[in-house]
């Protein structure tokens, strides 16, 4: 139980990777190393997924045995549905939450499952607060200084990445911007001379990230289309699930990925239309 209660989930979108990688080291410099905070971004080999790790596997094993889940909320993470999905875990295991706002106002969680929480806002005194509250709740005594000056460095950092962002060298798309969808037409509609199997495991793949129960339909439908081409039955009944599953985002993931839907589901008409199914 001790391990548990030393262990820190940092959950965060793809976008705000370097973001969560300075969350994390300041909660493990502020904390002594008394703290282990998990961050699945982490490219160091000392945290995150490893290669060769069942990633959705690892996310749950992490989820389970962390005493807090310290969310990492931007404009865009708020909707995405991993960050969503590890709330929603992280609540059915009792877990403590809590949701650190970057550059956005309260206001912006009104229709979120963080709207009405006792979130922290990403100022020098809040974080102070927060992390020595981390601390105590892994048991540990925070040391006020140590504290102090670690949270004055990942303000600073935290200021340069944001002006960073503005000035176009940092990541941080605007609310609304999606990159995806330019390479998920071309791999779709594109003139690429490559198979419909390819076709459509490449654009699939680049969607499981805002909508992950697409992932078990589109690699039947992949295998159907590369393994069992002749086989109609096999691969209408994986277009159909695949449809299903892309449709599905009309109530898991909502507006902010309706235009990711609307092309999968033209590129599976038109492949049906083509079949004759």
């Amino acid at each position: 139980m001790t391990g548990e209660l030393r262990k820190v989930f940092v959950s965060h979108d793809t976008d705000d990777a370097v973001l969560a990688g300075h969350l994390q080291t300041l909660i493990k410099e502020s904390s002594g190393g008394f703290i282990e905070p998990f961050c699945s971004s982490d490219v160091s080999g000392d945290n995150g997924i490893l290669y060769g790790d069942d990633w959705c596997a690892r996310l749950i094993e992490e989820l389970r045995s962390a005493r807090v889940v310290l969310s990492l909320l931007t404009e865009r993470s708020i909707r995405r549905p991993w960050v969503l999905f590890e709330a929603g875990f992280a609540r059915g295991q009792r877990k403590d939450i809590i949701g650190l706002l970057v550059n956005i106002t309260p206001e912006s969680l009104q229709t979120s499952p963080f709207h009405g929480e006792q979130n922290a806002a990403c100022n020098t005194a809040a974080l102070e607060k927060l992390v020595r509250e981390l601390i105590r709740k892994a048991g540990g005594k925070p040391e006020r200084e140590l504290v102090s000056g670690k949270v004055g460095g990942f303000v600073e950092r935290l200021g340069e990445y944001l002006e960073g962002c503005q000035a176009g060298t940092e990541r941080l798309p605007a609310p609304g911007a999606d990159p995806v969808l330019d390479r998920l037409e071309a791999f779709l509609f594109g003139e690429a001379q490559i198979t419909t199997a390819m076709r459509w495991l490449c654009a699939s793949s680049i969607c499981l990230r805002d909508m992950p129960w697409l992932e078990l339909p589109a690699q039947e439908l992949y295998r159907a289309l590369r393994d069992d081409a002749k086989n109609a039955e096999h691969v209408r009944t994986a277009v159909t699930e695949a449809r299903r599953a892309v449709k599905a985002n009309e109530v898991l993931g909502g507006a902010d990925t309706a235009r990711v839907s609307s092309l999968l589901l033209e590129f599976l008409r038109q492949f049906a239309r083509n079949r004759g199914g």
